[in-house]
């Protein structure tokens, strides 16, 4: 109803102001905050999980050798996982490089390694055949070289330089 000067004018009873306890019971009470809680916990707990689970990963994928490291027999190659236990991602420089012992012959021993944060250069292995043992390795920052490996071939093809 309009008033006089033409404001709304609202009038409530007693009936409308009651509050209205018949709709929601105690017990559908207790099940709806249950529920919440319920809820609540389950997300409480999968949480809980999914810290859990990056901390193992973040753990197990270690990042080491910031300064790089430098290959020059087969035995340090062959050692690295023993020498550099849970390294998975090498943070420096990588060097393949026989100094004059021309025993390199496999990358084998590097098979743990997934990823280079640095170069990876492998030049003067007379003897290295083939690279399988990087397969694992999916991620090189900078640059990969290969230079002076006559054994290693491509295409059917010996000694390529490619830097």
């Amino acid at each position: 109803m309009l008033g006089a000067r033409g404001f709304l004018k609202i009038r409530f009873t007693e009936q409308d102001c009651e509050l209205k306890t018949t709709d929601l019971t105690f017990q559908s009470y207790r099940r709806q905050t249950y529920k919440l809680f319920k809820t609540s916990f389950i997300m409480k707990k999968f949480y809980v999980f999914l810290f859990a689970f990056f901390a193992i990963n973040v753990a197990n994928a270690q990042g080491c050798l910031p300064e790089g490291i430098k290959f020059e027999t087969q035995a340090q190659i062959d050692n690295f996982k023993a020498n550099h236990p849970g390294c998975t991602e090498i943070e420096g420089n990588v060097e393949i490089h026989d100094t004059g012992f021309g025993d390199i012959s496999n990358l084998n021993g590097l098979s743990i390694l997934n990823s280079i944060g640095g170069y990876l250069s492998i030049y003067g292995n007379t003897i290295l055949t083939s690279l399988s043992g990087l397969n694992n390795l999916t991620f090189i920052g900078g640059s990969l070289g290969f230079q002076e490996n006559s054994a290693l071939t491509r295409a059917g093809k010996t000694d390529f330089h490619w830097w």
